[in-house]
């Protein structure tokens, strides 16, 4: 990955985190927001790799050359020379966010922490030992011994969670946070989706047969004295009360301002492709399919193949910094042999991920000398040539 597709992605995440808080604010579409929220993290991976079809080059005349192979092999002592500082603090931040999750869920399961209970409806409940706030996780209510008062209203509550699946949506979350642990907007993002679940829960609860007013007092009252906790769905989270009451008398209303996300999607995956395709001709995996021309003789190396070998193994380095990051990938260089055999408009048609092979395989050819330009029904004629290099480390 780039670092163009590195900043694309978190580009991406801020900004379908800006839509979101402008598009549910005062909404209770929660069903649609948790699908927005759990699908657009993915999105914004993925959407900046995103590769539109590769237009044609003009021109009747095109040769496809043999690939030339750069192969160097490395040590380790080459290798640890250079360490590539942002990607060791990238593992290590990832490292510390799973072993926080990890963490927390070993806390989670610790039996001494909890004694069963009873059953509500299919799933089984907990009375916590300590002063946790009740809360569920994958099928199983725990339930603070201080909030048997309001046991049938948590109870229904925290039911909700479970047959909604809401855990997994917190392992998932968690695992993206662990990918993104240096951008703040993930957190925020994080937050969003547990506040989610809670108005959803709510949401089924005052289905039922209880008053907003009463179901509001038993949020505030159960609110104190309990210790808040992480990756599970709380029925008295302190930091979502105030929103969750707030929403009890919000309806929902469909108006036009929510139909941005299709032009803003529309308008990011332009960038992704416009930012992603080279502007020439097709060039497939399959390179037969490369268009080639017959001319009496295609442009060629001065002395044939081998004289090109010699001068590729005299005037051609890996370089030194794709060494140490350990960067491999094929570059298709393009240029023009004219009439007097002079290469000219030299670029990359296709490139590796790494700059430097990209620099190091237009170096090398603007380093050569003149071809024998082709011959066409017995004229010398311009020829389109796409020259490919194939820089592998061992």
């Amino acid at each position: 990955m780039s670092l163009l597709h590195f900043i694309m992605i978190n580009t991406y995440l801020a900004i379908f985190y800006g839509l979101f808080i402008l598009l549910s604010k005062n909404k209770t579409h929660f069903g649609i927001n948790r699908l927005y929220l759990l699908v657009m993290p993915v999105v914004s991976i993925f959407l900046p790799f995103v590769i539109g079809k590769v237009e044609g080059v003009s021109g009747d005349r095109i040769f496809f050359h043999s690939e030339m192979e750069v192969f160097k092999e490395i040590n380790v002592l080459e290798v640890s020379e250079g360490i590539n500082w942002q990607t060791l603090i990238f593992i290590l931040g990832l490292t510390v966010s799973l072993f926080f999750v990890l963490f927390q869920l070993f806390h989670l399961f610790k039996k001494s922490e909890s004694e069963f209970y009873r059953r509500y409806k299919k799933y089984k409940v907990y009375l916590l030992l300590s002063n946790k706030e009740s809360y569920s996780f994958f099928g199983k209510i725990y339930l603070n011994k201080n909030q048997l008062e309001s046991e049938d209203v948590i109870l229904e509550h925290e039911y909700a969670h479970c047959k909604g699946y809401h855990s997994i949506d917190n392992i998932f979350l968690a695992f993206i946070k662990g990918l993104f642990w240096f951008n703040p907007i993930i957190y925020l993002w994080t937050i969003k989706v547990k506040e989610n679940h809670e108005f959803i829960a709510d949401n089924h609860v005052l289905k039922m047969q209880i008053s907003a007013k009463e179901y509001g007092q038993h949020l505030l009252i159960n609110s104190l004295n309990t210790k808040s906790q992480f990756i599970v769905n709380a029925f008295n989270s302190k930091s979502t009360i105030i929103k969750r009451i707030e929403k009890f008398n919000h309806k929902n209303q469909y108006n036009m301002k929510q139909l941005i996300i299709v032009p803003a999607l529309v308008g990011m995956t332009f960038i992704s492709v416009s930012l992603n395709t080279t502007d020439v001709k097709e060039i497939t995996k399959n390179t037969e399919l490369v268009l080639v021309v017959e001319n009496d003789s295609d442009p060629k190396f001065p002395g044939g193949e081998d004289a090109l070998l010699d001068f590729f193994n005299k005037n051609f380095e890996y370089p030194k910094d794709a060494i140490e990051r350990k960067s491999e990938g094929k570059v298709y260089v393009q240029f023009t042999v004219d009439v007097l055999g002079e290469l000219n408009n030299v670029k990359v048609l296709r490139g590796a991920k790494d700059d430097a092979l990209n620099k190091a395989a237009i170096d090398f050819v603007k380093k050569m000398p003149n071809w024998v330009p082709a011959i066409k029904n017995g004229e010398k004629v311009s020829a389109e040539v796409v020259f490919p290099i194939n820089f592998t480390l061992n």
